[in-house]
Protein backbone atom coordinates (compact mmCIF):
# COMPACT_ATOMS: atom_id res chain seq x y z
CA UNK A 1 0.00 0.00 0.00
CA UNK A 2 0.93 3.68 -0.47
CA UNK A 3 -0.63 6.56 0.38
CA UNK A 4 -1.56 9.45 2.80
CA UNK A 5 -3.16 8.78 6.08
CA UNK A 6 -4.20 11.72 8.11
CA UNK A 7 -5.29 11.19 11.74
CA UNK A 8 -8.13 14.69 13.34
CA UNK A 9 -6.64 14.83 17.01
CA UNK A 10 -8.15 17.62 19.54
CA UNK A 11 -4.85 19.15 18.94
CA UNK A 12 -3.84 19.14 15.39
CA UNK A 13 -3.80 17.53 11.78
CA UNK A 14 -1.36 14.55 11.81
CA UNK A 15 -0.46 13.64 7.92
CA UNK A 16 1.68 10.87 6.84
CA UNK A 17 2.83 9.48 3.11
CA UNK A 18 4.39 6.43 3.54
CA UNK A 19 4.63 3.40 1.31
CA UNK A 20 4.27 -0.40 2.53
CA UNK A 21 7.14 -2.60 1.10
CA UNK A 22 7.04 -6.50 2.17
CA UNK A 23 7.24 -6.07 5.67
CA UNK A 24 9.11 -2.72 5.93
CA UNK A 25 7.62 0.68 6.12
CA UNK A 26 8.99 3.42 4.48
CA UNK A 27 7.45 7.44 5.15
CA UNK A 28 8.17 9.64 2.66
CA UNK A 29 6.31 12.37 4.24
CA UNK A 30 5.10 13.57 8.01
CA UNK A 31 3.67 16.53 9.38
CA UNK A 32 1.97 17.47 12.51
CA UNK A 33 -0.12 20.79 11.56
CA UNK A 34 -1.72 22.84 14.80
CA UNK A 35 -4.99 23.48 15.64
CA UNK A 36 -6.03 26.70 17.59
CA UNK A 37 -7.61 25.74 21.05
CA UNK A 38 -10.75 24.39 20.78
CA UNK A 39 -10.91 23.71 16.79
CA UNK A 40 -12.03 20.28 17.88
CA UNK A 41 -13.38 18.89 20.88
CA UNK A 42 -14.09 15.34 21.34
CA UNK A 43 -14.13 14.63 17.61
CA UNK A 44 -16.20 17.11 16.74
CA UNK A 45 -15.33 20.15 14.19
CA UNK A 46 -16.12 23.27 16.22
CA UNK A 47 -14.15 25.70 14.10
CA UNK A 48 -14.56 24.79 10.16
CA UNK A 49 -12.41 27.65 9.31
CA UNK A 50 -9.15 26.50 11.33
CA UNK A 51 -9.37 22.65 10.00
CA UNK A 52 -10.14 23.62 6.90
CA UNK A 53 -7.04 26.24 6.59
CA UNK A 54 -4.79 23.11 7.36
CA UNK A 55 -6.30 20.93 5.15
CA UNK A 56 -5.48 23.37 2.46
CA UNK A 57 -2.41 23.09 3.30
CA UNK A 58 -1.97 19.89 2.07
CA UNK A 59 -3.47 20.12 -1.10
CA UNK A 60 -1.26 22.87 -1.76
CA UNK A 61 0.92 20.15 -1.36
CA UNK A 62 -0.71 18.17 -4.08
CA UNK A 63 -2.55 15.80 -1.90
CA UNK A 64 -5.93 15.27 -3.41
CA UNK A 65 -6.77 12.14 -1.90
CA UNK A 66 -6.38 10.40 1.94
CA UNK A 67 -7.55 7.92 4.20
CA UNK A 68 -8.89 9.08 7.17
CA UNK A 69 -8.59 7.96 11.37
CA UNK A 70 -10.79 9.45 13.40
CA UNK A 71 -11.48 9.41 17.16
CA UNK A 72 -14.76 10.26 19.19
CA UNK A 73 -16.18 9.30 22.59
CA UNK A 74 -19.58 9.73 20.60
CA UNK A 75 -18.48 6.56 18.73
CA UNK A 76 -19.61 3.29 20.26
CA UNK A 77 -17.11 0.34 20.43
CA UNK A 78 -17.91 -2.86 21.84
CA UNK A 79 -15.90 -5.91 21.92
CA UNK A 80 -18.28 -8.96 21.55
CA UNK A 81 -17.88 -13.05 20.87
CA UNK A 82 -19.89 -13.98 17.85
CA UNK A 83 -20.83 -17.57 17.03
CA UNK A 84 -20.51 -18.89 13.51
CA UNK A 85 -22.46 -15.99 11.09
CA UNK A 86 -23.31 -15.29 7.52
CA UNK A 87 -22.07 -11.86 6.78
CA UNK A 88 -25.77 -10.31 6.58
CA UNK A 89 -26.52 -11.62 10.27
CA UNK A 90 -23.43 -10.02 12.18
CA UNK A 91 -24.13 -6.94 10.60
CA UNK A 92 -27.86 -7.33 12.06
CA UNK A 93 -26.36 -8.57 15.53
CA UNK A 94 -23.98 -5.26 15.78
CA UNK A 95 -26.84 -3.40 14.99
CA UNK A 96 -29.13 -4.98 17.44
CA UNK A 97 -25.96 -5.24 20.45
CA UNK A 98 -25.27 -1.35 19.78
CA UNK A 99 -28.54 0.05 19.29
CA UNK A 100 -30.15 0.20 22.90
CA UNK A 101 -26.67 2.23 23.43
CA UNK A 102 -27.49 5.13 21.29
CA UNK A 103 -29.31 7.81 21.85
CA UNK A 104 -30.30 8.58 18.12
CA UNK A 105 -30.71 4.77 17.12
CA UNK A 106 -32.45 5.84 13.45
CA UNK A 107 -29.79 7.76 12.21
CA UNK A 108 -26.55 5.69 12.98
CA UNK A 109 -23.90 3.49 10.78
CA UNK A 110 -22.83 0.36 11.68
CA UNK A 111 -19.44 -2.09 10.81
CA UNK A 112 -17.47 -4.16 12.18
CA UNK A 113 -13.93 -5.78 12.72
CA UNK A 114 -12.64 -9.45 12.88
CA UNK A 115 -10.08 -9.29 16.08
CA UNK A 116 -9.43 -13.42 16.08
CA UNK A 117 -10.77 -16.35 17.05
CA UNK A 118 -12.73 -17.02 20.71
CA UNK A 119 -10.51 -19.68 22.18
CA UNK A 120 -13.50 -20.80 25.22
CA UNK A 121 -15.81 -21.59 22.55
CA UNK A 122 -14.87 -23.53 19.26
CA UNK A 123 -16.29 -21.97 16.23
CA UNK A 124 -16.73 -18.66 17.78
CA UNK A 125 -14.79 -15.20 16.95
CA UNK A 126 -14.24 -11.81 18.51
CA UNK A 127 -15.21 -8.68 17.08
CA UNK A 128 -15.12 -4.99 17.54
CA UNK A 129 -18.12 -3.32 16.93
CA UNK A 130 -19.17 -0.21 16.31
CA UNK A 131 -21.59 2.44 16.27
CA UNK A 132 -21.57 6.08 15.00
CA UNK A 133 -24.09 8.81 13.97
CA UNK A 134 -24.45 9.56 10.54
CA UNK A 135 -24.24 13.12 10.65
CA UNK A 136 -20.60 12.81 12.29
CA UNK A 137 -19.61 11.34 9.26
CA UNK A 138 -21.18 13.80 7.01
CA UNK A 139 -19.01 16.63 8.74
CA UNK A 140 -15.97 15.00 7.75
CA UNK A 141 -17.16 13.77 4.40
CA UNK A 142 -18.35 18.27 3.94
CA UNK A 143 -15.38 19.07 5.40
CA UNK A 144 -12.81 17.03 3.46
CA UNK A 145 -15.05 18.03 0.00
CA UNK A 146 -14.92 21.89 0.69
CA UNK A 147 -11.07 21.43 0.32
CA UNK A 148 -10.83 19.58 -2.90
CA UNK A 149 -9.64 16.29 -1.08
CA UNK A 150 -11.23 13.01 -1.53
CA UNK A 151 -11.83 10.55 1.60
CA UNK A 152 -11.20 6.89 0.62
CA UNK A 153 -11.64 4.93 3.89
CA UNK A 154 -12.50 5.77 7.45
CA UNK A 155 -10.79 4.18 10.17
CA UNK A 156 -11.28 4.29 13.78
CA UNK A 157 -8.43 4.99 16.59
CA UNK A 158 -9.22 2.29 18.86
CA UNK A 159 -9.62 -0.43 16.20
CA UNK A 160 -6.15 1.00 14.22
CA UNK A 161 -4.04 0.68 17.69
CA UNK A 162 -5.20 -2.70 18.30
CA UNK A 163 -4.57 -3.74 14.88
CA UNK A 164 -0.89 -2.00 15.07
CA UNK A 165 0.42 -2.96 18.66
CA UNK A 166 0.44 -6.49 17.82
CA UNK A 167 3.04 -5.57 14.75
CA UNK A 168 5.58 -3.90 17.56
CA UNK A 169 7.77 -6.05 19.36
CA UNK A 170 7.53 -6.02 23.36
CA UNK A 171 3.61 -6.96 24.17
CA UNK A 172 3.59 -10.77 23.75
CA UNK A 173 1.35 -12.31 26.41
CA UNK A 174 1.34 -8.99 28.86
CA UNK A 175 -1.48 -7.01 30.18
CA UNK A 176 -1.28 -3.58 29.30
CA UNK A 177 -2.42 -0.02 29.42
CA UNK A 178 -1.69 2.16 26.57
CA UNK A 179 -2.28 5.69 27.74
CA UNK A 180 -2.35 8.35 24.75
CA UNK A 181 -2.21 12.23 25.80
CA UNK A 182 -4.33 14.41 23.21
CA UNK A 183 -3.67 17.86 24.73
CA UNK A 184 -6.50 17.87 27.97
CA UNK A 185 -7.45 14.78 27.01
CA UNK A 186 -6.31 11.26 28.31
CA UNK A 187 -7.61 8.19 26.35
CA UNK A 188 -6.46 4.85 28.30
CA UNK A 189 -6.98 1.24 26.46
CA UNK A 190 -6.72 -1.82 28.39
CA UNK A 191 -5.35 -4.88 26.24
CA UNK A 192 -5.62 -8.03 28.87
CA UNK A 193 -3.10 -10.78 28.07
CA UNK A 194 -2.62 -9.03 24.58
CA UNK A 195 -6.25 -9.01 23.56
CA UNK A 196 -8.13 -5.81 23.30
CA UNK A 197 -10.43 -5.10 26.76
CA UNK A 198 -11.52 -1.60 26.80
CA UNK A 199 -10.92 1.66 26.44
CA UNK A 200 -11.19 4.69 29.54
CA UNK A 201 -11.36 8.29 27.84
CA UNK A 202 -10.60 11.08 30.97
CA UNK A 203 -10.60 15.25 30.48
CA UNK A 204 -7.84 16.45 32.42
CA UNK A 205 -8.27 20.19 33.77
CA UNK A 206 -4.51 21.33 34.53
CA UNK A 207 -2.01 22.36 31.99
CA UNK A 208 0.13 19.74 30.09
CA UNK A 209 3.65 20.08 31.70
CA UNK A 210 2.87 20.73 35.03
CA UNK A 211 2.95 18.55 38.36
CA UNK A 212 -0.57 18.74 38.66
CA UNK A 213 -1.06 17.74 35.02
CA UNK A 214 0.96 14.82 35.32
CA UNK A 215 -0.81 13.86 39.26
CA UNK A 216 -4.11 13.83 37.45
CA UNK A 217 -2.94 11.50 34.36
CA UNK A 218 -1.28 9.53 37.23
CA UNK A 219 -4.45 9.76 39.04
CA UNK A 220 -6.61 8.25 36.40
CA UNK A 221 -3.93 5.50 35.46
CA UNK A 222 -4.58 4.15 39.16
CA UNK A 223 -8.18 4.15 39.15
CA UNK A 224 -8.02 2.06 35.83
CA UNK A 225 -5.41 -0.33 37.44
CA UNK A 226 -7.62 -1.27 40.40
CA UNK A 227 -10.97 -1.42 38.23
CA UNK A 228 -8.98 -4.21 35.90
CA UNK A 229 -6.85 -6.28 38.53
CA UNK A 230 -10.29 -8.12 39.13
CA UNK A 231 -10.73 -11.38 40.82
CA UNK A 232 -11.74 -13.04 37.44
CA UNK A 233 -8.93 -12.26 35.40
CA UNK A 234 -6.31 -14.56 36.01
CA UNK A 235 -4.06 -11.51 34.26
CA UNK A 236 -2.54 -8.40 36.30
CA UNK A 237 -1.67 -4.99 34.75
CA UNK A 238 2.36 -5.32 34.50
CA UNK A 239 3.09 -1.53 32.15
CA UNK A 240 1.91 1.07 31.26
CA UNK A 241 2.95 2.59 27.70
CA UNK A 242 2.79 6.30 27.42
CA UNK A 243 2.77 8.35 23.72
CA UNK A 244 1.78 11.68 22.66
CA UNK A 245 4.06 14.06 24.66
CA UNK A 246 7.48 15.36 23.97
CA UNK A 247 10.52 13.30 24.90
CA UNK A 248 11.20 15.50 28.15
CA UNK A 249 7.63 15.10 29.42
CA UNK A 250 7.13 11.11 28.54
CA UNK A 251 10.41 10.75 30.94
CA UNK A 252 8.75 12.56 33.53
CA UNK A 253 5.52 11.11 33.30
CA UNK A 254 6.75 7.63 33.08
CA UNK A 255 9.18 8.11 36.23
CA UNK A 256 6.58 9.13 38.36
CA UNK A 257 4.05 6.39 37.26
CA UNK A 258 6.75 3.80 37.94
CA UNK A 259 7.58 5.45 41.39
CA UNK A 260 3.58 5.98 42.54
CA UNK A 261 2.02 2.84 40.93
CA UNK A 262 4.88 0.38 40.91
CA UNK A 263 4.52 -0.55 37.74
CA UNK A 264 6.88 -0.29 34.43
CA UNK A 265 5.89 2.83 32.77
CA UNK A 266 8.09 3.88 29.34
CA UNK A 267 7.38 5.34 26.17
CA UNK A 268 5.93 3.45 22.81
CA UNK A 269 9.08 0.52 21.23
CA UNK A 270 10.28 1.97 18.21
CA UNK A 271 10.46 -0.87 14.96
CA UNK A 272 13.17 -1.26 12.68
CA UNK A 273 10.61 -1.78 9.77
CA UNK A 274 9.49 1.24 10.07
CA UNK A 275 11.40 4.39 9.32
CA UNK A 276 11.72 8.01 7.67
CA UNK A 277 13.46 8.45 4.56
CA UNK A 278 14.82 11.62 5.62
CA UNK A 279 14.34 13.43 8.94
CA UNK A 280 13.25 16.90 9.01
CA UNK A 281 15.72 19.79 10.76
CA UNK A 282 12.39 21.28 12.68
CA UNK A 283 11.37 17.94 13.74
CA UNK A 284 12.86 14.24 13.96
CA UNK A 285 10.61 11.54 13.00
CA UNK A 286 9.23 9.81 15.92
CA UNK A 287 6.82 6.74 15.40
CA UNK A 288 4.49 7.59 18.94
CA UNK A 289 3.63 10.89 17.42
CA UNK A 290 2.06 8.99 14.35
CA UNK A 291 0.65 6.08 15.67
CA UNK A 292 -2.88 6.28 14.32
CA UNK A 293 -1.89 7.54 10.55
CA UNK A 294 0.81 4.47 10.62
CA UNK A 295 -1.59 2.02 11.71
CA UNK A 296 -3.88 2.02 8.46
CA UNK A 297 -0.77 0.51 6.57
CA UNK A 298 -0.77 -2.52 8.36
CA UNK A 299 -4.92 -3.00 7.74
CA UNK A 300 -5.38 -6.63 6.32
CA UNK A 301 -5.71 -7.51 2.71
CA UNK A 302 -8.14 -9.68 0.76
CA UNK A 303 -11.77 -10.81 1.01
CA UNK A 304 -13.57 -13.22 3.33
CA UNK A 305 -14.74 -12.61 7.52
CA UNK A 306 -10.88 -13.49 8.66
CA UNK A 307 -9.96 -10.34 6.69
CA UNK A 308 -12.90 -7.81 7.14
CA UNK A 309 -11.20 -4.31 8.50
CA UNK A 310 -13.53 -1.63 9.55
CA UNK A 311 -14.70 1.10 7.23
CA UNK A 312 -16.81 3.77 8.30
CA UNK A 313 -16.66 5.35 4.72
CA UNK A 314 -18.14 2.14 3.37
CA UNK A 315 -20.63 1.46 6.60
CA UNK A 316 -21.74 4.89 5.35
CA UNK A 317 -22.34 4.06 1.86
CA UNK A 318 -23.71 0.66 2.81
CA UNK A 319 -27.87 0.52 2.24
CA UNK A 320 -29.11 -1.56 4.63
CA UNK A 321 -33.03 0.17 4.45
CA UNK A 322 -35.48 -2.67 4.28
CA UNK A 323 -37.12 -3.63 0.58
CA UNK A 324 -39.99 -1.40 -0.36
CA UNK A 325 -42.68 -3.69 -0.11
CA UNK A 326 -41.40 -5.13 3.15
CA UNK A 327 -44.06 -3.48 5.50
CA UNK A 328 -46.83 -4.78 3.50
CA UNK A 329 -45.39 -8.22 3.28
CA UNK A 330 -45.04 -7.84 7.10
CA UNK A 331 -48.86 -7.05 7.48
CA UNK A 332 -49.79 -10.55 5.26
CA UNK A 333 -47.82 -12.94 7.61
CA UNK A 334 -50.28 -13.09 10.30
CA UNK A 335 -53.01 -14.20 8.90
CA UNK A 336 -51.38 -16.90 6.55
CA UNK A 337 -49.55 -17.73 9.91
CA UNK A 338 -52.78 -18.41 11.73
CA UNK A 339 -53.92 -20.73 8.39
CA UNK A 340 -50.78 -22.46 8.43
CA UNK A 341 -51.19 -23.10 12.20
CA UNK A 342 -54.72 -24.59 11.67
CA UNK A 343 -54.63 -26.78 8.35
CA UNK A 344 -51.04 -28.06 8.26
CA UNK A 345 -51.49 -29.99 11.56
CA UNK A 346 -54.44 -32.08 10.28
CA UNK A 347 -52.84 -33.12 7.57
CA UNK A 348 -49.65 -34.03 8.69
CA UNK A 349 -51.15 -36.10 11.77
CA UNK A 350 -53.49 -37.92 9.02
CA UNK A 351 -50.40 -38.70 6.51
CA UNK A 352 -48.44 -40.12 9.05
CA UNK A 353 -50.74 -42.39 10.74
CA UNK A 354 -51.39 -43.93 7.26
CA UNK A 355 -47.81 -44.16 6.82
CA UNK A 356 -47.08 -45.74 10.44
CA UNK A 357 -49.69 -48.13 10.11
CA UNK A 358 -48.06 -49.71 6.60
CA UNK A 359 -44.28 -49.40 8.07
CA UNK A 360 -46.29 -51.50 10.86
CA UNK A 361 -47.43 -54.03 8.69
CA UNK A 362 -44.13 -53.97 7.01
CA UNK A 363 -41.98 -55.39 10.16
CA UNK A 364 -44.56 -57.78 11.53
CA UNK A 365 -44.14 -59.50 8.10
CA UNK A 366 -40.23 -59.27 7.85
CA UNK A 367 -40.15 -60.49 11.66
CA UNK A 368 -42.37 -63.59 10.99
CA UNK A 369 -40.29 -64.30 7.91
CA UNK A 370 -37.13 -64.09 10.08
CA UNK A 371 -38.31 -66.09 12.69
CA UNK A 372 -39.12 -68.93 10.35
CA UNK A 373 -35.36 -69.10 8.81
CA UNK A 374 -34.02 -68.44 12.62
CA UNK A 375 -35.88 -72.17 13.25
CA UNK A 376 -34.70 -73.72 10.58
CA UNK A 377 -30.69 -72.59 11.18
CA UNK A 378 -27.78 -73.96 12.99
CA UNK A 379 -27.34 -71.57 15.71
CA UNK A 380 -24.13 -72.77 16.22
CA UNK A 381 -22.01 -70.90 13.69
CA UNK A 382 -23.64 -67.61 14.95
CA UNK A 383 -22.53 -68.24 18.47
CA UNK A 384 -18.65 -69.02 16.94
CA UNK A 385 -19.47 -65.65 15.52
CA UNK A 386 -20.50 -63.77 18.07
CA UNK A 387 -17.80 -64.55 20.29
CA UNK A 388 -14.91 -63.53 17.69
CA UNK A 389 -16.76 -60.28 16.92
CA UNK A 390 -16.39 -59.70 20.70
CA UNK A 391 -12.85 -60.40 20.92
CA UNK A 392 -12.78 -58.20 17.80
CA UNK A 393 -14.60 -55.20 19.61
CA UNK A 394 -12.19 -55.64 22.84
CA UNK A 395 -9.11 -55.51 20.07
CA UNK A 396 -10.46 -51.80 18.12
CA UNK A 397 -11.59 -50.56 22.09
CA UNK A 398 -7.74 -51.08 23.16
CA UNK A 399 -6.99 -49.67 19.82
CA UNK A 400 -8.63 -46.80 20.35
CA UNK A 401 -7.09 -46.03 23.61
CA UNK A 402 -3.75 -46.51 22.26
CA UNK A 403 -4.76 -43.93 19.33
CA UNK A 404 -6.06 -41.31 21.53
CA UNK A 405 -2.41 -40.86 23.68
CA UNK A 406 -0.70 -37.87 21.93
CA UNK A 407 2.32 -38.88 19.90
CA UNK A 408 4.46 -36.47 17.57
CA UNK A 409 3.08 -36.97 14.36
CA UNK A 410 4.58 -35.92 11.13
CA UNK A 411 1.75 -32.94 10.70
CA UNK A 412 3.02 -31.93 13.74
CA UNK A 413 6.57 -31.47 12.32
CA UNK A 414 5.12 -30.11 9.02
CA UNK A 415 2.93 -27.64 11.06
CA UNK A 416 6.08 -26.03 13.14
CA UNK A 417 8.32 -25.98 10.07
CA UNK A 418 5.60 -24.17 7.49
CA UNK A 419 4.94 -21.73 10.34
CA UNK A 420 8.82 -20.62 10.13
CA UNK A 421 9.27 -16.90 9.06
CA UNK A 422 11.84 -15.20 6.86
CA UNK A 423 15.07 -15.24 8.64
CA UNK A 424 13.96 -18.07 10.99
CA UNK A 425 15.86 -21.56 11.64
CA UNK A 426 14.65 -24.40 13.28
CA UNK A 427 18.27 -25.60 15.73
CA UNK A 428 16.60 -28.56 17.08
CA UNK A 429 13.77 -30.20 18.14
CA UNK A 430 12.95 -32.46 21.14
CA UNK A 431 9.99 -34.50 22.14
CA UNK A 432 8.78 -35.82 25.57
CA UNK A 433 5.98 -38.60 25.36
CA UNK A 434 5.07 -38.56 29.04
CA UNK A 435 4.40 -35.11 29.23
CA UNK A 436 3.33 -34.94 25.58
CA UNK A 437 5.75 -31.86 24.92
CA UNK A 438 7.89 -30.40 21.97
CA UNK A 439 10.84 -28.63 22.69
CA UNK A 440 12.16 -26.09 20.09
CA UNK A 441 15.31 -24.11 19.46
CA UNK A 442 14.89 -21.34 17.08
CA UNK A 443 17.25 -18.60 16.02
CA UNK A 444 16.44 -15.27 13.80
CA UNK A 445 17.57 -12.53 12.71
CA UNK A 446 14.99 -10.34 13.64
CA UNK A 447 13.40 -10.35 17.13
CA UNK A 448 9.85 -9.08 15.98
CA UNK A 449 9.89 -12.63 13.73
CA UNK A 450 10.47 -14.81 16.89
CA UNK A 451 6.79 -13.47 18.53
CA UNK A 452 4.85 -13.81 15.06
CA UNK A 453 5.86 -17.27 15.08
CA UNK A 454 4.72 -17.81 18.07
CA UNK A 455 1.18 -16.69 17.52
CA UNK A 456 1.21 -18.32 14.33
CA UNK A 457 2.26 -21.82 16.84
CA UNK A 458 -0.53 -20.85 19.09
CA UNK A 459 -3.72 -21.07 15.88
CA UNK A 460 -2.49 -24.82 15.47
CA UNK A 461 -5.81 -26.94 16.62
CA UNK A 462 -3.17 -29.57 17.75
CA UNK A 463 -1.46 -28.00 20.45
CA UNK A 464 -3.11 -27.23 24.07
CA UNK A 465 -0.36 -24.23 24.96
CA UNK A 466 2.18 -22.77 23.71
CA UNK A 467 4.87 -21.37 25.89
CA UNK A 468 7.58 -18.89 24.91
CA UNK A 469 10.01 -16.91 27.72
CA UNK A 470 11.87 -14.47 25.69
CA UNK A 471 15.14 -14.84 23.60
CA UNK A 472 18.72 -13.97 24.28
CA UNK A 473 20.55 -11.66 22.00
CA UNK A 474 23.90 -13.39 20.19
CA UNK A 475 26.91 -11.84 18.65
CA UNK A 476 28.73 -13.86 16.39
CA UNK A 477 31.88 -13.17 14.41
CA UNK A 478 33.90 -14.73 11.36
CA UNK A 479 37.15 -13.81 10.14
CA UNK A 480 38.29 -14.98 6.40
CA UNK A 481 41.29 -14.17 4.61
CA UNK A 482 41.15 -11.50 2.08
CA UNK A 483 44.55 -12.75 -0.25
CA UNK A 484 46.65 -10.16 0.75
CA UNK A 485 49.38 -9.18 2.90
CA UNK A 486 50.19 -6.78 6.12
CA UNK A 487 52.85 -5.04 4.94
CA UNK A 488 53.63 -4.22 8.44
CA UNK A 489 53.47 -7.64 10.38
CA UNK A 490 53.93 -9.74 6.83
CA UNK A 491 50.84 -11.85 7.60
CA UNK A 492 48.00 -12.96 5.56
CA UNK A 493 45.54 -10.00 6.05
CA UNK A 494 42.22 -11.18 7.17
CA UNK A 495 38.32 -9.14 7.61
CA UNK A 496 36.39 -9.57 10.69
CA UNK A 497 32.32 -9.54 10.29
CA UNK A 498 29.83 -9.54 13.33
CA UNK A 499 25.95 -10.66 13.05
CA UNK A 500 23.59 -10.11 14.94
CA UNK A 501 21.17 -13.37 16.06
CA UNK A 502 18.09 -14.26 18.19
CA UNK A 503 17.88 -17.90 19.64
CA UNK A 504 14.24 -18.60 21.92
CA UNK A 505 13.09 -21.94 23.47
CA UNK A 506 9.65 -22.36 22.65
CA UNK A 507 7.61 -25.70 24.51
CA UNK A 508 4.63 -27.02 23.28
CA UNK A 509 1.98 -28.90 24.70
CA UNK A 510 -0.35 -31.67 22.32
CA UNK A 511 -3.69 -32.38 23.06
Amino acid sequence: MKGTVVYLSSEQLVMITAESRRDVLRVENYERLPFPMGAMINGVIINDEAVKEQLHHLKEEGIDEVHLVIDSGQILAKNVVIPKMKMKEIYQFTKDELSPLAQNAEDMIYDFAYLDEDSTSKGASKILALGVERKLIDMYLQLFNDSGIAILSIDFAINALIRFIHFLPGFLDKTYILSQIDGNNLISTLFDNDEYALTYRTRIMANTGTPEFENEVINSISHMIQSSNRSDSSYKISDVFVFGLDDKEEMSLCQNIHDQLHVDARGLPGSKAIYAVKDFDNEPFKLSHYVYPIAMFYKKTGSGFKNKELDLLKAYNRDDEPPKYESVLKLCIPPIIILLVFFIPFGILTWSNMSLQNKIDDVDAEIEKYNLAISATDTSAYEKLSSFQNVLNSIKQLNEQIQSTPIIRDEHITNIQKSLLNGMVLDSINYTRETHTISLSVSSTNVQTIEKYVKNLKKQNDFIAVNYSGYNEITTSSTTQTGEVDPITGLPATNTVESTSYKSTITIILK
